[in-house]
């Protein structure tokens, strides 16, 4: 159930800086663990090699990389994230580094990985430093568990499984991610059927790249709560998309960076989110795009010359399309509102 922000219209003509943004309370819906790592922490486990290559692939004055080749990334950074105490430090740093932004919520997203103690370890090694970091910083979040197009049906089987089984133990919800123009996803649609009758949220990547062709079976099949990215959406996932009114979580600088539009205005979400439809601005991976949520919005700003109500109120958007319970909701609710007042 939405909850209301029924702020005050701000003042004509209101002056909104970034530091406004920095400071204001705000939600991260799209976040991956493995692209979120704070830098500082890879550097300080890494190898000399693998701190040249990170240095290489994450320089800020790198232009754009194909969206197939920024997948690449993700090797260099699993080299040196190792274990499954490593997985959990990084966790914790990086609910500090968010906390530091202004974040106070976030649904932080991971596929299953192995380091040699299972499946389920690394599960319990994620928890483990998201729980720490709430502890220290007060920040708010939840996991989301994922699964490719090509991921072998039985580790989808354990991700959806292992989400059900957590679902009042942090985990919120289930990602599609990876590659979208890979792998067949028509063999694992009936576990997303399975999860979002237990009652988790589904968001599925979506209009990442031209050479998907999987979007109307996909939508045919099961309404996912959020769609990430949109930018490639074929005329029958657009209508249903729309129509069903599904929120759609644009990261600007990571669209432009990996090739999927020439610019952030070009955004189409951008567009739709003036015309009423249900978007939340995020970062998708801000350590392999080196950006905040802060950068994000106050481009965004920039762009549409935004005031003070229309930020704040995408807080409020976001939450709203958060997979909190109502209760969750309104427990932050008062963090915004008290620092538009």
């Amino acid at each position: 159930m939405p909850i209301s922000s029924s702020l005050e219209p701000a003042p004509a003509h209101t002056q909104v800086s970034r530091d406004f943004i920095q400071n204001m309370p705000k939600v991260e819906l799209h976040l991956h663990l493995g692209g979120s790592y704070p830098l500082s922490y890879l550097e300080e486990i890494s190898t000399d090699h693998d701190r040249q290559c990170l240095h290489e692939y994450l320089c800020p004055k790198r232009d754009i990389i194909s969206y197939h080749e920024w997948f690449r990334v993700f090797d260099v950074i699993e080299r040196v994230v190792d274990s499954e105490s490593k997985v959990e430090e990084g966790a914790r740093r990086l609910c500090h580094d968010l906390a530091k932004d202004g974040v106070i919520y976030v649904e932080i997203r991971t596929g299953l990985k192995d380091y040699g103690q299972g499946y389920v370890a690394y599960i319990d090694a994620v928890q483990r430093g998201i729980e720490r970091g709430i502890k220290e910083t007060g920040i708010q979040a939840r996991l989301i568990l994922s699964f490719r197009r090509n991921t072998p049906f039985d580790l989808a089987k354990l991700t959806v499984e292992e989400a059900i089984a957590r679902k009042d133990k942090g985990v919120v919800g289930i990602d599609v991610s990876g590659d979208s123009g890979i792998g067949n996803i028509e063999p694992l649609l009936p576990l997303l059927t399975k999860a979002k009758e237990s009652g988790l949220g589904i968001c599925i990547h979506m209009g990442e790249c031209v050479e998907e062709c999987d979007q109307k079976l996909i939508l045919d099949h099961i309404i996912p709560h959020r769609i990430g990215h949109g930018v490639h959406l074929g005329d029958d996932a657009h209508k249903i998309v729309h129509e069903n009114k599904l929120a759609v979580e644009a990261c600007l600088t990571s669209s432009v960076i990996a090739q999927m539009i020439a610019k952030e205005e070009h955004h189409p979400a951008i567009e739709w989110w003036k015309n009423g439809h249900p978007v939340c601005f995020s970062t998708d991976d801000p350590l392999i795009f080196q950006v905040s949520l802060t950068d994000e919005l106050w481009k965004l700003s920039q762009m549409e010359n935004l005031d003070k109500k229309q930020l704040v109120e995408l807080s409020y958007d976001a939450l709203n399309y958060s997979f909190l319970s109502k209760e969750e909701k309104e427990s932050l609710i008062h963090k915004i509102k008290n620092y538009y007042c």
